[in-house]
């Protein structure tokens, strides 16, 4: 069973093609700083994907995101899409797996096709170009905005279900593998990134393609996760940490507690931590807190102790003066959601070793 979180906006999430004396004028994807989520109902098959997919083509105020919304993201608001706080704004999305596979195919060179009266030619040989099992597993497609009527170059997204759920950094290492031949885009595999699916719109003429949307049955409905794991370990894409050869890093790996204990007796850690809070020279809460993360980061490495650090953020946070903020504000920014993707992606970002 799988959902699929859908991100509102109040304008359009699409391209805009207008006609206008005899010149075709194209804009661009808006910018779009607030939304509001939704989840869909269970998709358990692939033809409600299918059907899902298509139905939310036509309602042009809807994008896809793969993240998980976190608590600082209420379903009834217009709240900011972050994986990581900006300023006062918090983390919205955090990492998660997913059982749906999207694949955005940009330009991928196949055979010569007629989009109206032969799409699925030019699926098909994408399909080849990832290989099996692709090739044998059923898919939803679709034609983006950048898709001419007739041509050898594919535009296109393809909807997959997994057998099993993956990681999105799992996803995006195995991209990576397949850009050079598939010309897959792997920054759709990140958290906060849109996935436009509505269908462009069209002013003062006619959308020159038909069918942007099908369905593409094969011998099985589910692609085996198993095809994307093997691929990213015989590309060598593993990601292991590589350590620093001096006493003072083996001491941190073996004992992350103590990493985080000797990081907040640090210069470091006491400057950050005297800036937590409303009273004279605080600097507030979630940007200090973000910084302090980022400094725990480069200082313990990959043998951060998250759960250390966690305890002695909120620790700390309770004891200062709170006075400029309510209490829903310091219990939202310190849910173990919202602290879990901010030392993440801290780790992620600035550890070295």
């Amino acid at each position: 069973m799988h959902y699929l979180t859908l991100l509102e906006a109040r304008q359009p999430l699409c391209k805009t093609f207008t006609w206008r004396n005899g010149v075709m004028d194209k804009s661009s994807y808006p910018k779009v700083r607030y939304f509001r989520r939704h989840t869909s109902a269970a998709i358990q098959t692939i033809e409600a994907l299918s059907l899902f997919i298509q139905k939310l083509a036509t309602h042009s105020q809807f994008a896809l995101v793969h993240g998980e919304p976190l608590d600082t993201f209420p379903q009834s608001e217009w709240v900011r899409r972050l994986c990581y706080a900006d300023g006062d704004y918090p983390a919205t999305l955090g990492n998660q797996k997913t059982g749906i596979l999207i694949i955005d195919i940009d330009g991928l060179d196949v055979p010569y096709f007629d989009a109206n009266r032969e799409p699925e030619k030019a699926i098909v040989a994408a399909l080849k170009a990832l290989d099996k099992p692709f090739t044998h597993t059923s898919c939803h497609w679709q034609l983006t905005a950048s898709q001419k009527p007739a041509g050898n170059r594919l535009y296109a997204r393809l909807f997959f279900l997994l057998d099993t759920p993956l990681s999105l950094s799992d996803i995006k290492q195995w991209a990576k593998t397949q850009q050079k031949n598939s010309c897959i885009d792997p920054a759709l595999y990140s958290p906060a990134q849109l996935i436009y699916v509505a269908s462009p719109q069209f002013i003062g003429t006619q959308d020159w393609i038909t069918k942007r949307n099908g369905l593409l049955k094969g011998d099985q409905d589910d692609l085996p996760s198993e095809i994307l794991t093997k691929a990213i370990t015989s590309h060598g894409h593993q990601r292991w940490p590589t350590y620093h050869q001096d006493v003072r890093t083996e001491t941190r790996l073996l004992n992350s507690k103590r990493c985080v204990d000797d990081f907040i007796r640090s210069r470091r850690g006491q400057h950050w931590l005297s800036l937590i809070g409303d009273h004279e020279g605080g600097e507030g809460f979630y940007p200090i807190i973000r910084s302090l993360t980022a400094s725990a980061a480069r200082f313990c490495g990959m043998s951060l102790d998250k759960n250390r650090l966690k305890n002695i953020v909120r620790q700390h946070v309770w004891h200062s003066d709170s006075s400029g903020h309510s209490d829903d504000y310091l219990k939202e920014i310190l849910t173990d959601r919202s602290l879990d993707c901010l030392i993440e992606g801290a780790v992620r970002k600035f550890s070295t070793f």
